[in-house]
């Protein structure tokens, strides 16, 4: 009897009620987000000349914009990267010492 009544309790609910808080904030960003990044596309469509050393370039701006945003997470990436892999090195041949925090600032 008690299943039935907690089955045709959550028949009633639809399943955005049954998600937690934490899940309908994701979902509503990301909404949110894809639908700034649809306007953005569409304000940016236009063509520009893009001139890098000897070349010159017809590409669309949103286009370009993205390019160098993709240029500066990957040179992010391999930043942190090295950065993390001399700390790690650092931490082996150095005992807990103040010299240490002086190497890897």
């Amino acid at each position: 009897m008690l299943i039935v009544i907690i089955l045709s309790n959550m028949e009633n609910k639809s399943i955005w009620d049954q998600l937690p808080i934490a899940a309908k904030v994701k979902y509503i960003s990301v909404i949110a987000i894809a639908i700034l990044f649809t306007i953005f596309i569409t304000q940016n469509l236009e063509k520009v000349e893009l001139n890098v050393l000897f070349w010159t370039f017809n590409v669309r701006f949103v286009f370009a914009l993205i390019f160098c945003f993709l240029i500066g997470v990957l040179t992010t990436y391999f930043w942190m990267k090295m950065k993390l892999s001399r700390k790690s090195k650092v931490d082996k041949l150095l005992p807990d010492t103040e010299l240490r925090e002086d190497i890897t600032q």
